[in-house]
């Protein structure tokens, strides 16, 4: 999905937002959903329990990207993301309207967020948490959030390094798939043997 950052939508009032962060651009994407899709949504939350006791492990990623595919077969609208550089960190600022729903990408390390406004809850180790401002949260490497904002919300996440350019950052701190992170996972366990045999 290619949409360029000029798109502009407006939403009803009581509309529920639905965010994706698949974009060019360094933006979000959000669709309006109706009541309908809005009962689908809670009840694929509602579901997770139940997935989560499944005799089949199914992981937190695949959990979020289930909700994810089906959250990308509406018509998405933009949600613009700040960036900010001092030397050696950056940090990614996104504003979520009340009644906004968020997942992630996969995240490689461990990843400082600062909830700096609003309520949100997140999904995190398989359970919905709700979280108020202001708080901070560590992720551990291989998450991939689903949040869904009860108020606006400002939302910051940290990465320590001195690249500006975002496609790169993007590539160097996340995955797309849980394959792609199983990948990342034992190429970094090799490379750890390699480095101990130093």
């Amino acid at each position: 999905m290619k949409i360029g950052s000029n798109l502009k939508i407006k939403l009803p009032e009581d509309a529920m937002k639905i965010v994706n962060p698949e974009v060019e651009n360094n933006s979000k994407l959000g669709i309006t959903i109706d009541g309908e899709i809005n009962k689908g949504l809670k009840e694929y939350l509602n579901e997770l329990e139940t997935i989560k006791q499944h005799p089949f492990h199914i992981s937190n990623i695949n959990k979020v990207q289930i909700i994810e595919d089906e959250l990308k077969k509406h018509e998405q609208i933009e949600i613009p993301v700040k960036n900010y550089f001092v030397p050696g960190v950056y940090i990614r600022e996104i504003f979520m309207p009340k009644g906004t729903v968020l997942t992630g990408k996969i995240h490689k390390y461990p990843q400082f967020h600062v909830i700096t406004k609003g309520e949100m809850s997140i999904l995190i180790d398989g359970e919905m948490v709700r979280l108020k401002a202001p708080i901070n949260i560590m992720s551990p490497a291989g998450a991939k959030r689903l949040a869904i904002a009860h108020e606006d919300t400002l939302w910051l996440m940290v990465h320590g390094t001195y690249e500006t350019d975002i496609a790169k950052i993007e590539k160097h701190f996340t995955c797309d798939t849980e394959e792609e992170y199983l990948n990342f996972v034992a190429e970094e366990a090799q490379l750890s043997l390699f480095r101990q045999d130093q």
